[in-house]
């Protein structure tokens, strides 16, 4: 009978620490130029409904979509590079859809979802 319960609780810590490090590994698997934009965006736009953050692959390269929640009137998303340079601004007021000359949604495929608000 204590075999069982020291077994269940080793079981129950392990899941308990699996759990959290699946986060923790998307935050660190960021290039280290992004954590200032990463932790601005976040603390704007912690209580907005639909706001993340995005990995996806374009144009042959990981970029870093930051797409605005409900907060702000034009739910914009803004797109960086590896190298935290700003590669296009999407949708808005315009509904601007292109980036690099193509359509950034017919060619982005997600990787990941590093942040995601409410």
């Amino acid at each position: 009978m204590l075999y069982r319960n020291v077994l269940l609780i080793v079981l129950v810590s392990l899941f308990a620490i699996s759990s959290c490090k699946e986060t923790d590994d998307d935050i660190l698997d960021i290039p280290n130029c992004f954590i200032p934009i990463y932790n601005s965006f976040v603390n704007e736009q912690s209580d907005c409904q639909g706001a993340s953050i995005v990995a996806y692959a374009f144009q042959e390269n990981e970029v870093f979509a930051l797409i605005d929640g409900e907060c702000i009137t034009d739910m914009s998303i803004t797109v960086y590079t590896q190298e935290c340079d700003l590669l296009c601004l999407l949708a808005g007021i315009s509904g601007q859809t292109e980036c690099q000359g193509v359509d950034f949604f017919d060619e982005a495929i997600q990787v990941r979802i590093i942040w995601d608000g409410l």
